[in-house]
């Protein structure tokens, strides 16, 4: 599943009946329907200085592995951060979770 905003205006346009993905926000006219949850985490090396406890202060001030698909862009985190006018440090930009799993376990990177 490939979270693409292209994919509204294909709807908008009529040439897309439906869209399976992560979307930050929507037009009100979309109609949208929940198919799951997920909860978001933080992950940091074992021994990490911040394991044992991470404020919002310290989360923004670290470095970060971003997870995409497309490899563009930023991640839904932030968005929300850039509600509260809040940005992080993007440190390397990978397109599956197994390999920022790898590579935060070898460093200080989030």
């Amino acid at each position: 599943i490939h979270t693409h905003e292209a994919s509204l205006d294909a709807i908008d346009r009529g040439t897309l009946d439906c869209a399976v993905g992560m979307f930050a926000s929507l037009p009100r006219e979309v109609h949208v329907q929940s198919l799951r949850t997920d909860r978001y985490v933080c992950v940091m090396r074992s021994g990490h200085d911040l394991a044992q406890g991470l404020t919002l202060d310290q989360f923004t001030a670290a470095a970060h592995v971003l997870v995409t698909p497309s490899g563009l862009g930023l991640g839904l985190v932030d968005g929300w951060l850039s509600l509260t006018g809040r940005t992080r440090t993007i440190a390397a930009v990978v397109n599956h979770f197994s390999d920022a799993l790898r590579i935060v376990s070898r460093s200080d990177l989030l």
